[in-house]
């Protein structure tokens, strides 16, 4: 449902007869819709086939809602009459900004990708040489730890994020869609035990990259 107050749609939790007075309305609004785009149904078909709502529910926000910018809570607490004095230097101007905090209900929830040049101690030499050649085991690690070992989750949530940046606005997703992309280019292992995958990869990618061109 729409909010004027907030400027947003809104979930909303239905009763069982709500819905199923909602469900038997649904064609009363065919007369008032356009005509669909067909000739973009494949290629919007082709960003989104391996899109999972189970994964999807663990990447978007709490709240559910994308936005093109980071929304911030503000510290409202009440100006001294200090504070309204002409500063005296560039510190003290700053110090009297508002204290914007992120809002945890609006942040998506990306995967974290581990620096690859992070120097892990516990690692003998070999390890660490084989963990720059090869990122099989942090791929493995993030299957297990967010897609419940599906590997076909890292590729929803690389498609999730070139729609928050393609259709969004929102960098963010452009910079988790290059970190997952180089992640996957990483992993030899992973290719030998994941060769249709690593087709299905290379299919998104091309249709992906086909809206830069």
């Amino acid at each position: 449902r729409w909010s004027p107050k907030e400027n947003l749609f809104k979930r909303e939790q239905l009763t069982s007869e709500e819905y199923e007075t909602r469900r038997n309305q649904r064609y009363e609004f065919d007369r008032l819709l356009g005509q669909y785009p067909l000739d973009t149904y494949r290629q919007w078909l082709s960003l989104s086939n391996h899109l999972n709502y189970e994964f999807i529910q663990t990447i978007l926000s709490p709240n559910g809602h994308i936005c093109s910018a980071n929304i911030y809570d503000i510290n409202d607490d009440k100006k001294t009459t200090e504070e309204y004095s002409i500063p005296k230097n560039l510190t003290e101007a700053e110090s009297r900004l508002p204290k914007m905090i992120p809002n945890p209900q609006y942040a998506l929830r990306f995967t974290k990708i581990e620096n690859k040049n992070k120097i892990k101690s516990l690692h003998s030499g070999s390890d660490l040489t084989q963990s720059k050649l090869d990122r099989t085991d942090d791929l493995e690690k993030i299957l297990t730890e967010r897609f419940n070992s599906n590997i076909y989750g890292i590729l929803c949530e690389l498609q999730l994020s070139f729609i928050v940046f393609f259709l969004g606005h929102l960098y963010d997703g452009f910079e988790q869609w290059k970190s997952l992309f180089h992640l996957i280019c990483s992993c030899q292992k992973a290719f030998c035990r994941w060769p249709t995958v690593y087709v299905d990869f290379l299919q998104t990618i091309y249709f992906q990259l086909k809206y830069f061109s």
